[in-house]
């Protein structure tokens, strides 16, 4: 297996994989399939020199998520747009968004079958595609998207139309508004980690809502959800996704389902810190 993707040396996922592997008698090899250049054609070169090799299929991250699925989606799909699992086997070049799935189950974990509710989602771009898509799916009542770039909340309120109501909300002051009155925070922005020092919200509009979600899992406690976790609002940590959507991409790769337990999570949280 490997990972496609820009700068991706400091990875963890190869370290996942080869650990899920171990955990049920399977030897893994991951490779990094570090792209110089961020074009398509950089993108479908990675994918065919990964086919060449034999993988049995990779992971797909930053910048190339868009791009595996205008390569490899069905023309009738509906769904957010991404991919980040791709199989290579007798059918073709399958595509699969564990995001959009380890966001759900990271949901479910810490929620267990309570429902959204309205969401304030902020960042539209690849994750925040997957986690709105998620999000419809676990029954939200309304979907509220804000993006600095206008024009691409616009487009994922374009394309997740037939899937619920959502509304675009098109100004920083509009969105510190809505804030206080909505049931969930999804932060799907890069404000956060360690070369982003900060946080999407201001403190002051957090407290009011149920639950929270940080797609940034480095640093592991991020400014934001520390306010939330102050606040009482449950949290659901960048982790929280990423250790699901990784053990959703080991299923796909292997055929193998591996539960998270004590164990697992203590072990892979303690690479992140």
């Amino acid at each position: 297996m490997g990972l496609i993707g820009a700068g991706i040396g400091q990875s963890r996922m190869p370290r996942l994989q080869r650990h899920l592997g171990w955990l049920c008698g399977i030897e893994v090899a991951y490779e990094l399939i570090d792209v110089k250049g961020c074009t398509a054609p950089d993108f479908d070169e990675a994918v065919q020199f990964a086919i060449d090799a034999g993988f049995a299929g990779v992971n797909v991250t930053h910048p190339f998520k868009q791009c595996a699925w205008e390569r490899f989606a069905q023309p009738s799909s509906a769904g957010p747009g991404a991919f980040n699992t791709l199989t290579f086997g007798s059918d073709g070049v399958l595509g699969f968004n564990t995001d959009c799935s380890g966001f759900i189950s990271a949901f479910r974990r810490r929620l267990d079958t309570a429902a959204p509710g309205t969401v304030l989602l902020l960042g539209a771009g690849g994750v925040g595609c997957a986690a709105a898509f998620a999000l419809s799916r676990l029954g939200a009542r309304e979907i509220l998207i804000y993006d600095a770039c206008l024009q691409q909340a616009q487009q994922l309120a374009v394309a997740l139309a037939p899937q619920g109501r959502c509304i675009v909300v098109s100004s920083l002051a509009e969105m510190y508004a809505r804030a206080p009155g909505v049931d969930g925070l999804a932060n799907c922005t890069p404000v956060g980690m360690h070369a982003h020092a900060g946080t999407p919200l201001p403190d002051e509009f957090i407290g009011t809502q149920r639950w929270a979600f940080d797609a940034v899992y480095t640093p592991a406690q991020t400014q934001f959800l520390r306010r939330c976790q102050d606040v009482g609002v449950t949290s659901i940590a960048g982790y929280d996704l990423w250790i699901h959507q990784g053990l959703d991409a080991f299923e796909i790769f292997t055929g193998v389902k591996l539960a998270l337990d004590e164990a697992l999570s203590a072990e892979t949280k303690s690479w992140l810190e």
